[in-house]
């Protein structure tokens, strides 16, 4: 499981430091259609899966963020997921933030996923 090495790494760099959330984008928070993307490589070069915890953002924020763990948060359910970001697309012209994984989206909308949409916000983790 490679879960639960980056969950300790997590923990540990927190004991050390005081992690800050510090907001990166905020707005409609979208999933990918597995019928599309599964199995299609991602800008990260990984593989799509609907089960991943990662995240796409626009491609103006990918230099800044590729690789890097993020918070999304609904702002509708207060419920919010750590993911990585791996892939990119243009939300900007669809006025989306983001785009989770199926499974990641579930977990914190609340919605079913005919649903599609929950209004959010990206956050980065900066140790200070």
């Amino acid at each position: 499981m490679k879960v639960l090495p980056l969950l300790l790494a997590a923990v540990v760099a927190g004991a050390s430091a005081t992690p800050w959330w510090q907001p990166v984008t905020s707005g409609k928070i979208t999933h990918y259609d597995c019928e599309e993307h599964c199995g299609r490589l991602t800008r990260s070069g990984s593989p799509y899966s609907p089960y991943s915890l990662t995240v796409a953002v626009d491609d103006a924020l990918w230099d800044d963020l590729a690789g890097d763990f993020v918070r999304v948060t609904s702002l509708e359910t207060g419920n919010s997921i750590i993911v990585r970001v791996n892939d990119t697309g243009h939300l900007k012209k669809a006025e989306v933030a983001a785009d989770l994984p199926e499974g990641a989206w579930l977990l914190i909308s609340g919605k079913p996923l005919e649903e599609g949409v929950f209004e959010g916000v990206v956050e980065r983790w900066i140790n200070r």
